[in-house]
């Protein structure tokens, strides 16, 4: 089964490259991203005990992470990361600086860790 926490780590992969192109930290902010929203994903179905629909699942993880109290700051991070993974996947008129990825990398890692993964 594969470790949805390996994308963070092909994230940070990327930010250590040498090769600082507008691609990598697009790609790295994007595994950040998935990293960040299917664990948190998996955390809403199991800790949280709630039936997740298929529709609209990323605001909906979102939404379930922000009404509660013990999740709410992962559910506001989790909300900012994916508007930065917005950008990064769908923007292409307006640059993503490389310093975009490392917040969305940084943002990833401390949503893992609040998570306790």
């Amino acid at each position: 089964m594969f470790e949805w926490s390996d994308y963070l780590a092909f994230a940070t992969s990327l930010l250590a490259s040498p090769e600082r192109s507008e691609a990598i930290a697009r790609s790295a902010a994007s595994r950040a991203y998935y990293a960040a929203f299917h664990k948190s994903r998996e955390a809403v179905e199991r800790k949280l005990q709630a039936q997740l629909g298929r529709r609209d699942l990323h605001a909906e993880v979102i939404r379930r992470l922000l009404e509660r109290p013990e999740t709410e700051m992962i559910g506001v991070h989790v909300d900012r990361l994916r508007r930065i993974r917005s950008h990064a996947d769908y923007d292409a008129t307006n640059t993503f600086p490389f310093r975009h990825a490392e917040l969305a990398v940084g943002l990833a890692s401390d949503i893992l860790r609040d998570l306790g993964v």
